[in-house]
């Protein structure tokens, strides 16, 4: 393990540690959803949402023992994924995507990391349903991978 990854000992010291990061990274905010798992612990799911464009978007979601346990792992991949994403063939794709917002009436542009483009769509159309699921997207962009 990185030194520089924390351990916890609350739900509330992982939660503020994960949205610190992610507030320093975008200016986002980080919303937590636990589901208990019966016989097998909690899954986290962790949701980002933009003041700035007023959206959430699916960040990721893990499998724990505890919800500290499942923290912990979230905060490690957070925090392992920010180091990968700097490495030439990290495995990741970076795709901006540029959409029309309704609750704002502007065009936005936001960029999303994943292993396939699908799995990016299904990070931008988390949680929307009904009529936040009526987006107008514009284009969608592969962005190159990092030079080293």
């Amino acid at each position: 393990m990185n030194t520089k990854i924390k351990n916890f000992n609350s739900i509330y010291a992982g939660e503020y540690a994960i949205q610190d990061m992610i507030k320093n990274d975008n200016n986002c905010s980080a919303h937590f959803e636990y589901s208990h798992l019966p016989g097998k612990g909690f899954e986290l799911v962790v949701v980002t949402y933009n003041p700035k464009h007023e959206t959430s978007f699916f960040l990721h979601s893990v499998d724990g023992k505890s919800k500290i346990d499942a923290l912990q792992k979230m905060y490690e991949h957070i925090y392992n994924l920010k180091v990968t994403l700097k490495e030439a063939n990290s495995g990741y794709v970076n795709y901006t995507i540029e959409w029309y917002n309704n609750s704002t009436s502007k065009r936005v542009k936001s960029s999303f990391y994943g292993k396939s483009l699908q799995e990016v769509i299904g990070k931008f159309f988390y949680g929307k349903h009904g009529k936040n699921a009526e987006i107008t997207i514009y284009s969608i962009v592969l962005n190159p991978n990092p030079v080293i």
